[in-house]
């Protein structure tokens, strides 16, 4: 016979067993309850943009939503502000068309695929979820009112200038380069239209500012003759006179910024008689015959003298054929346009300004820079290890007298000659180096006897 005692026990178990599924059975009615609750309407922390939008209904929500993105818009401007001036925008003119009700219904929809349990979390201990809406707009205003701009602002980039009269140095200011930053500004714009919804709103607009390559800063650099050299001629030849002076003052107030190249054919082109070039004595392989422009590898010589007192050393240069009577050997720097070049790349770290002249008897040239490279000088040394004598040629020519001879080349003695430059930096000598080593061909000494008959 069981105890009064062991009955108690099985009751007080039933008891609890009881509570316990009573218990169950209220939290899922609860939860059931506070889900279903939420079944028509949106979920604790859900917004649109910056709107809180939880519990409303969806229609509520697509009611409020429109309210805020549709009414602002009538009446109001985005404005843009750039140097004083104000171009307005009206939001009317946009067509914007926000998908508000398919954010909406995202918004509605957010958390209902969950299970019970999930659902209920999402309830009781909300997130925030944010929704942003999308639209579109008509962009054609924002383009007419961009080029608007454009035309009124933008600026287009102007290097600085120098020129050089009666000895001294005039210097006209660059121009920056002012262009508006379209992307930026067409970013700005869709970042208005969607978070501040039609409200008035000013932007100011950026502006890219560009300093050209040659500024009025750099060009004041040029503050000293650096370098300078001459070379003579003899103005009884009036054709090579006139070929030099155009060749010459081409070449005057040519501007070199750091890491630019020259190019003696780029500047002076081809030696055409409507450039003014005239027939002159020019060397031709081992011949000295008529040719357009003869005599302009007088000034590229001359340059390129100047030049190599700069303590710059050319890219390209050729030695003539034969000697030349207007500089030394190895110095000298022939050109032929299309074939032979003289060029050169300023490796300083100032711009240069090249002067060119002609007097009476001399082409010169004159290069200009900062004061601080006078610091430095060269001395050029010429080696000639090898000489090659004249020798003589006779010919016959049926169109001279008998007995009569003619020069038909002189003919050139030919050299090896190697040119070293020395470098020398406050007076102290620093460095030498072989700068060039030239071949000048032997040409043959051509005569012509004469064996035409009295």
């Amino acid at each position: 016979m069981k105890s009064k005692g062991d009955a108690l026990k099985k009751y007080g178990i039933i008891t609890v067993i009881l509570i316990f599924i009573i218990f169950v059975i209220s939290y899922f009615v609860y939860v059931h309850n506070v889900v279903s609750a939420y079944e028509n309407i949106i979920y604790p922390g859900v917004k649109i943009e910056e709107y809180n939008v939880e519990n409303m209904t969806k229609e509520q929500a697509l009611a409020f939503i429109k309210e805020k993105y549709d009414k602002p818009l009538k009446n109001n401007f985005i404005t843009l502000v750039c140097k004083g001036k104000e171009y307005n925008i009206p939001y009317n003119s946009l067509n914007i068309n926000y998908n508000i009700e398919e954010i909406v219904e995202e918004a509605f929809r957010y958390g209902k695929d969950q299970n019970t349990r999930n659902k209920f979390l999402a309830i009781k201990k909300p997130q925030e979820k944010q929704f942003t809406a999308k639209f579109t707009y008509d962009n054609k205003p924002v383009d007419e009112i961009l080029s608007t701009i454009e035309k009124s602002l933008n600026k287009k980039a102007k290097n600085a200038s120098i020129t050089r009269k009666n000895g001294k140095f005039y210097i006209t200011s660059e121009i920056s380069k002012e262009e508006i930053e379209k992307k930026k500004i067409k970013d700005q714009i869709e970042d208005v239209i969607i978070s501040h919804i039609g409200e008035s709103y000013k932007y100011n607009i950026p502006l890219e500012i560009k300093e050209p390559k040659i500024t009025k800063k750099k060009l004041e650099n040029i503050n000293q003759l650096i370098a300078s050299a001459k070379t003579g001629y003899t103005p009884s030849t009036p054709a090579r006179t006139k070929n030099i002076s155009i060749a010459t003052y081409t070449n005057n107030g040519i501007l070199l910024m750091p890491g630019d190249e020259y190019s003696f054919n780029k500047i002076v082109g081809d030696t055409t008689a409507d450039k003014g070039y005239l027939p002159a004595t020019v060397i031709i392989g081992d011949k000295l015959e008529q040719g357009l422009g003869g005599g302009i590898c007088q000034v590229s010589t001359t340059l390129h003298n100047a030049v190599l007192k700069t303590g710059i050393i050319p890219t390209e240069r050729l030695n003539h054929n034969m000697p030349v009577g207007y500089t030394e050997l190895g110095m000298d720097a022939t050109v032929a346009y299309g074939t032979v070049d003289y060029k050169f790349k300023n490796t300083l770290n100032y711009p240069i300004y090249i002067e060119g002249a002609v007097t009476d008897n001399d082409v010169i040239f004159n290069i200009y820079s900062d004061s601080s490279l006078k610091s430095k000088s060269y001395e050029f040394s010429q080696d000639i290890y090898g000489k090659y004598p004249i020798s003589t040629e006779y010919i016959y020519d049926n169109t001279i007298e008998k007995g009569k001879e003619k020069i038909k080349n002189p003919g050139s003695t030919g050299y090896k000659v190697k040119v070293y430059r020395t470098e020398y930096e406050n007076g102290e000598k620093k460095d030498k180096i072989l700068l060039n080593d030239d071949f000048y061909k032997p040409v043959k000494k051509v005569i012509a006897k004469g064996t035409k008959a009295y």
